[in-house]
């Protein structure tokens, strides 16, 4: 059983066949604390496309992921599914956040513009498996 949320993202930029450094699209994940395991793992996709199986328990992940979008109107789904046998540590519940963010790489360091999209899971949620969708828009100005 797959609980779904959809939302819907504009995003206007200047999408040429020469994207430019600023114009970057990240997957990014934000343990909390770090390496925490939620339980869950995230299969990601971009336009039916598979891009990544993001590990519950792991560091922090920032992944160019720009080559899976194209100009006008991008799904993006994240689809969560708790690992059998995996019971939730006592004390404050880790939590993982995945995103989708806007930025560029400067000199080694990554800068984040704008989150365009994010979703939370945690160690206490009770539901086994959840599917969450975004449409993600990318025009020329």
């Amino acid at each position: 059983f797959f609980s779904s949320r959809r939302r819907h993202t504009r995003w206007n930029c200047d999408w040429s066949s020469d994207v430019c450094s600023s114009d970057l699209f990240y997957l990014v994940t934000f343990p909390k604390p770090d390496r925490s395991d939620t339980g869950y793992d995230i299969d990601v996709h971009v336009n039916g496309k598979f891009v990544r199986r993001v590990l519950g328990g792991k560091e922090q992940e920032i992944v160019d992921i720009t080559s899976y979008f194209r100009q006008g109107a991008n799904e993006v789904s994240f689809l969560s599914v708790r690992r059998k046998g995996f019971k939730p540590p006592k004390g404050a519940p880790p939590s993982l956040r995945i995103a989708i963010a806007r930025g560029y790489e400067a000199k080694g360091t990554y800068v984040l513009k704008d989150i365009l999209w994010e979703v939370t899971r945690t160690a206490t949620e009770s539901k086994s498996n959840f599917v969450d969708k975004q449409t993600i828009e990318v025009q020329s100005r």
